[in-house]
C-alpha cells in the first residue's frame, strides 16, 4: 500500500509543535492553528490528523470542513454531541477564517462543551488572521482557545528535514550543497521549498536561474498571495509571520517578485507611469477604499530596498494624483494618511 507524504513524517518533523498540541488536547483544552497559505496547511492537517487518530487519543476524531458540510460548525457540533453522546470527542475544524461571526460561534461551542469540557475538544485550523487579528479568536465572555500555535516559516534546520522528505517521497536528488541556497531563496516557506526542489529536479533549472523559478506557475501564485500580505499588514505582524526581518523581506525571491509587483489595473491603464508611481500606486490599488499611512508607504518602499524620502513620497502622491484623476481619487486625511476611491462614473 502506497504511503501519504504526511505518513512518512516522524513526529518531530514540525519540531515540538505535534508534542504541545497533544498535551493541550488531552487535557481537554482548545487549540487554533494559524497557517499561512502556502505554509503547510494541508500537509500540517493530514499529518495531525492521521496521528491523533492513530495514537487513539480521542475515542471519536470528527473533521468539520465548511466547504463540505451543509451545517455551520455551531449544528454540527449540536449532532456529534446528540450521536456520540458517551465518548471523548475531538473535532478539528478546517478553514475557521471563513466564519463570518468568529466570536460568537465560539461562544456558542463553548456553552455546548460547558459541562463537560474534557469529552469535546475543538482543533482548530485558521489562517494568519489568528495572529494579526487575536481578538476575533476569543469568544464574547471568555478565552476559548489555550494556545494559539503559528505555523511559522521554517528553519534552515527544519528546510533540510524538508528536503530530504521530499527526496525521500518523490524520488528526487536534491544535493545537500544546494540545501542553504535553497533556504534562502525559499525563506523557508514550504510551498516555495517544495517547487523550487521539484524546479530543480524535474526541469533541471540551475539553482541561480530565480528567473525561471519565479515565472514557474506554483512558485508565482504563492508570491503573488504573500506580497499582497506585505502590501496589506503592518511592519509589526510582518516580523511576527516571520516574512520579514528588521524590516526586509527573508526570500530571496519573494524579494525579487515584490519589487517588480504591479497590479494589474496598473499594467492594464497606467502603463505610462514611473517605476515610483507604479509601486505607490500598485500600493493605493491593493489597499483600495483603506487609508493607507505614509509611514506605511515609507516601509514598503524600504522593503523593496528602494532609496526614498518623505519628500519624495509625498511629491510623488502629488503627481498621481493628476495623473490617475479620471480613473481614481487620492484623498489626504490630515495625520492618518491617503485613501484611494474608484470615480463611479
Amino acid at each position: 500500500m502506497t504511503q501519504s507524504y504526511h505518513e512518512i513524517l516522524g513526529n518531530d518533523y514540525f519540531g515540538n509543535l505535534y508534542q504541545k498540541i497533544i498535551a493541550s488536547l488531552t487535557r481537554g483544552e482548545n487549540v487554533c492553528i494559524s497557517v499561512i497559505s502556502g505554509f503547510g496547511t494541508k500537509t500540517l492537517f493530514n499529518f495531525l490528523d492521521f496521528n491523533i487518530r492513530k495514537d487513539r487519543l480521542f475515542e471519536q476524531v470528527l473533521v468539520f470542513d465548511p466547504e463540505i458540510e451543509k451545517d455551520n460548525l455551531v449544528e454540527f457540533t449540536r449532532k456529534a454531541i446528540l450521536k456520540f453522546p458517551n465518548k471523548s470527542r475531538l473535532i478539528i475544524v478546517r478553514f475557521f477564517e471563513q466564519s463570518e461571526h468568529k466570536r460568537e460561534t465560539l461562544e456558542k461551542l463553548d456553552s455546548l462543551r460547558r459541562r463537560t469540557p474534557k469529552s469535546l475538544v475543538f482543533l482548530v485550523f485558521t489562517d494568519h488572521s489568528a495572529v494579526t487579528e487575536t481578538g476575533e479568536y476569543q469568544a464574547k465572555s471568555t478565552i476559548f482557545f489555550t494556545g494559539i500555535y503559528y505555523m511559522e516559516p521554517f528553519s534552515k534546520l527544519q528546510c533540510e528535514k524538508m528536503i530530504k522528505s521530499l527526496n525521500f517521497f518523490y524520488g528526487w536528488h536534491i544535493s545537500e550543497k544546494s540545501y542553504e541556497k535553497i533556504f534562502n531563496l525559499s525563506g523557508g516557506i514550504p510551498r516555495l521549498v517544495k517547487y523550487i526542489c521539484k524546479e530543480i529536479y524535474e526541469s533541471k533549472t540551475p539553482i541561480d536561474n530565480l528567473e525561471k523559478f519565479i515565472n514557474s506557475p506554483q512558485i508565482s501564485f504563492q508570491l503573488e498571495l504573500l506580497t499582497k500580505l506585505l502590501i496589506k499588514l503592518s511592519k509589526e505582524n510582518l516580523e511576527r509571520l516571520g516574512l520579514t526581518e528588521n524590516g526586509k523581506i527573508k526570500s530571496k525571491i519573494l524579494k525579487i517578485y515584490f519589487q517588480n509587483y504591479q497590479n494589474e489595473i496598473v499594467v492594464q491603464i497606467f502603463s505610462n507611469l514611473s517605476k515610483k508611481e507604479s509601486k505607490i500606486l500598485t500600493f493605493f490599488l491593493e489597499n483600495l477604499s483603506t487609508v493607507i499611512s505614509i509611514d506605511k508607504i515609507a516601509d514598503l518602499i524600504e522593503m523593496a530596498d528602494e532609496d526614498f524620502s518623505l519628500w519624495a513620497i509625498y511629491k510623488t502622491i502629488s503627481r498621481l494624483k493628476v495623473k490617475v484623476k479620471k480613473h481614481f481619487n487620492i484623498k489626504n486625511f490630515k495625520g492618518q494618511g491617503y485613501l484611494l476611491q474608484k470615480i463611479d462614473f
